[in-house]
């Protein structure tokens, strides 16, 4: 008798375990879910922003640790520079361009001011 006790108290202690804790599981995913949707609804925004900010297409670039510039003496030196990747030579990044009116759109922060 005292065995089958314990076996309903174990019993009604695991119901009364899952009956607190399912409704409240049950309720979290559709809040999570449109939590989601709001962040793909956001994210689908910045993209059609990125989009129509977009001029022309890619240029691959490299920096160049040895470059050659002519100085104020009308002398070669050797400088480092970002240029036009040359035939041949491992690109660096690409260079998209945008429009200047962008930055503030895209909240992209620039060193200096755009003209």
């Amino acid at each position: 008798m005292r065995r089958l006790a314990v076996v309903l108290a174990a019993a009604v202690a695991a119901f009364a375990i899952y009956s607190v804790t399912a409704p409240a599981g049950q309720q979290s995913v559709p809040s999570q879910v449109r939590a989601l949707e709001q962040k793909v609804k956001q994210l689908q925004t910045f993209d059609k922003r990125v989009r129509r900010c977009l001029l022309g297409q890619a240029v691959p670039v490299t920096r160049y640790d040895r470059y050659v510039v002519q100085t104020s003496e009308d002398q070669p030196a050797l400088a480092k520079a970002l240029d036009v990747t040359a035939q041949g030579d491992a690109i660096g990044f690409l260079a998209v361009s945008l429009r200047p009116d962008c930055a503030a759109t895209l909240r992209l922060r620039t060193g200096g001011r755009l003209s």
